[in-house]
């Protein structure tokens, strides 16, 4: 085999490293300006700029690819549907503590 075929059937280099802090999840995201630095916001922990600039991006004329990683960054920064049901749970549970608190004990007489 010659040395023009083993460079062609070798794999082709992977991108260039992002620092340290880059996000697992996005590490297959098209490369574009614009979705790198909200995803450098994302593992800043600006979920705010992240939300903002998603919206402006998917408004714009970026492409297909793009757009899908920008809705994908944007579902990363909403509430686990879990945590939401556990908090709902904790607030129940604390209404409910309380009326039977009030209702079998009741606060201490005013002297």
């Amino acid at each position: 085999m010659s040395d023009d075929a083993v460079k062609a059937a070798a794999p082709a280099p992977p991108p260039p490293a992002r620092d340290w802090g880059f996000p697992a999840f996005a590490a297959d995201f098209p490369r574009d300006d614009a979705l790198d630095a909200l995803v450098d916001a994302f593992a800043r922990g600006d979920y705010g700029a992240v939300r903002s600039g998603t919206t402006a991006l998917l408004a714009s004329d970026a492409t297909d690819a793009v757009k899908a990683a920008a809705r994908t960054l944007r579902e990363r920064t909403n509430a686990d549907p879990a945590a939401r049901l556990l908090f709902l749970f904790a607030g129940a549970l604390l209404v409910l503590l309380t009326v039977w608190w009030v209702l079998h004990d009741g606060p201490p007489p005013a002297e």
